[in-house]
């Protein structure tokens, strides 16, 4: 990195010369071509390369002086204050650019075209070029600064998404900080209440599955996509707690395609939806309780779904707003936009559904 930087700058100037250099030589080609053809107009014609040769000169200083005249206008920015100063010394750029380019070409008239007289011939290209030099100094002065408010700009919308992208890594790292304390203290629960049962095998087997969710989780990445497959391990190793917890009422059914192992999710995303079917939809009412996992692909798309057989919702009430459901509905939006949907509410066949609507990428086509 830090040897090509040189090579690129160097590689910049040499094109920069040869643009000069082409731009000095075709606007020669050009005036040539303009005497000439007037020469024809008024019966007066003389030879397009002595018109050549007179003109080249001329051009050939201007692309010289060009050179000083972009090192003062990079020091003298019209963006930068004080506006002032850097006007009167443009200003002054422009006067001596005029002048100089003036005076070196009457020196070559004067010396190499039989002129007689350095004054006449300082006037007289003075009067031809300065219009001409003023044009050149506006547009080298123009060009610069345009060049420069294209790079500011360039630069701030990098440095703009550099911003976003790590707001947004901030916030999924916040809510995946919220999670973690949420699930491990439903977990925590879970244990405890086995505790009081004086099952100690179940407590044993229940820290032990806990140790190996707490590691997955902590080393999960908010911004990482997992293929369904590993999600559903994670998810299994969490319901083991839960079947430990209830071993006689909770009983889980999937329905997942084969086709959809392979797609990625966001890692951890079905967790809280797991835990709330469990932890609301089926542990607060008596009897057994199913939960129901289901994953399937449709038309380009991911479609994860958990449903319980608890109640559902009594009222119309908007769906529980509690933690889990905010940070997956957040962690949704930062990393899908609208290129996904989420809704939980009551199922069809009774009970509470949440379901997740993805774009269909699978594991072998995610970005190495």
């Amino acid at each position: 990195m830090t040897a090509a930087a040189p090579l690129t700058a160097r590689h910049t100037s040499r094109t920069l010369v040869f643009a000069i250099l082409g731009a000095a030589l075709f606007m020669a080609v050009v005036e040539s071509s303009q005497s000439y053809v007037r020469g024809i107009a008024t019966a007066s014609p003389s030879p397009w390369l002595k018109a050549f040769l007179y003109s080249l000169p001329s051009w050939l200083i201007a692309a010289a002086l060009v050179w000083p005249l972009i090192a003062v206008a990079r020091h003298a920015r019209l963006d930068r204050p004080p506006r002032a100063r850097s006007i009167a010394i443009l200003l002054a750029a422009a006067i001596v650019f005029i002048l100089t380019h003036a005076a070196l070409f009457s020196t070559i008239t004067f010396g190499f075209f039989g002129v007689h007289s350095y004054a006449y011939a300082f006037s007289k290209v003075l009067t031809y070029s300065s219009v001409t030099d003023l044009m050149i100094v506006s547009g080298v002065v123009g060009g610069l600064h345009a060049y420069h408010a294209y790079r500011t700009l360039q630069d701030r919308e990098v440095a703009t998404a550099h911003l976003q992208a790590s707001l947004t890594e901030a916030r999924l790292q916040a809510l995946r900080g919220q999670l973690n304390p949420h699930f491990l203290f439903n977990t925590l629960n879970a244990i405890s209440v086995l505790a009081l049962k004086n099952d100690q095998k179940a407590v044993v087997q229940t820290l032990s599955r806990l140790s190996d969710l707490l590691r997955i989780s902590l080393a999960a990445e908010p911004l990482r996509e997992v293929p369904l497959a590993n999600e559903l391990e994670f998810i299994d190793g969490y319901l083991e707690i839960q079947r430990l917890r209830f071993p006689d009422r909770l009983t889980i059914v999937r329905h997942i395609d084969n086709e959809a192992m392979d797609g990625l999710v966001p890692s951890m995303i079905l967790q809280p939806l797991v835990e709330n079917a469990v932890v609301h939809g089926i542990a607060p009412h008596a009897g057994k309780g199913v939960l129901t996992l289901t994953a399937a692909c449709d038309n380009g798309h991911l479609r994860l779904e958990v449903r319980d057989s608890g109640p559902g919702f009594i009222s119309a009430e908007p769906a529980r707003t509690g933690i889990g459901l905010q940070n997956t509905r957040a962690r949704l939006d930062q990393l899908y936009g609208e290129a996904h949907t989420f809704a939980v509410g009551n199922a069809p066949q009774g009970g509470t559904l949440a379901s997740i609507v993805l774009p269909m990428r699978r594991h072998q086509e995610a970005p190495a």
